[in-house]
């Protein structure tokens, strides 16, 4: 719920991406284990947030840690919430009911009692930090020519993004400021002063939707996820069960079907994907 979770303007813990739930159990009704497949992670929403609305918890929780423990401010070197864009587009940074600090408590020992070593979790932390960071790079346009550069490569923005993301400086400014082309013969070519900002918010939302992978992953490790005795396919399942083998219960959570008076093209994939995945599941 931390990293895939959001307040929204009809839910203030709404859930922005889809999962099938596998519980495995034996015969006899014990659990063996759990998975967990993800669908669709609303990524728009690390970089863009609508009026009363608020980027996934694990952000503001970041900024709650950093605020009460001096440790924490040192690793993720976050300030003042209102100077960073990818989390100051709406008025909603505090909401009633949500005290973020102790989610982020919350959050550390969830991941504890997965068995996330300590690296890997201010690992974690330090790259949600690193796309907080990462919004506030800016650009200007090289003189005389319709190209982008990085505004202040020296600057705190672009230095504690690239520490905290672990990444070689001039590798990322290429990153930011231009693209490959090509094939066998590959061409630099640079990002306009738009091109470059929007390729910025794409390295933002990859990054932080990667981060989801992996985390799911390390779960269904916790999880046990390999420790299943229930065939997969729907026939060999009946077959097993019929036999007092192997039981599986599933659940599916994914996005409501939402219709608003303006709805943009992503509300439509959203609407069109929970339509194909509850047939599919249904099937």
């Amino acid at each position: 719920e931390g990293f895939g979770n959001a307040k929204t303007l009809r839910n203030n813990n709404s859930s922005r991406f889809g999962k099938w739930t596998a519980v495995n159990m034996s015969a006899s009704g014990r659990i063996l284990s759990a998975s967990i497949t993800q669908y669709l992670l609303e990524k728009s929403r690390v970089t863009f947030q609508n009026e009363g609305e608020r980027n996934y918890h694990v952000f503001y929780q970041a900024f709650a840690a950093c605020a009460k423990d001096p440790a924490w401010a040192t690793k993720l070197r976050l300030g003042d919430m209102d100077e960073y864009h990818y989390v100051n587009q709406s008025s909603a940074q505090q909401v009633d009911g949500i005290d973020d600090a102790t989610d982020f408590d919350d959050l550390v020992r969830a991941m504890h009692s997965l068995h996330i070593p300590e690296e890997e979790i201010n690992s974690i932390m330090c790259i949600v930090a690193g796309v907080v960071h990462m919004g506030n790079i800016t650009f200007a346009q090289k003189d005389g020519e319709d190209e982008a550069v990085v505004e202040d490569p020296g600057g705190p923005a672009f230095t504690t993004c690239a520490d905290l993301l672990k990444v070689n400086p001039e590798d990322f400014v290429e990153a930011l400021i231009s693209k490959n082309i090509g094939t066998r013969s590959v061409v630099r070519m640079a990002y306009s002063l738009e091109a470059a900002e929007d390729a910025r918010d794409a390295m933002a939302r990859a990054t932080y939707g990667r981060l989801f992978e992996w985390l799911i992953t390390k779960i269904n490790v916790g999880l046990g996820a390999n420790i299943t005795a229930a065939p997969k396919s729907s026939s060999t399942r009946k077959q097993s069960i019929m036999g007092g083998q192997a039981l599986l219960v599933g659940v599916l959570d994914i996005f409501g079907f939402e219709f608003f008076e303006t709805n943009s093209f992503e509300q439509l994939c959203i609407n069109l994907t929970n339509e194909k995945l509850q047939f599919h599941f249904n099937e």
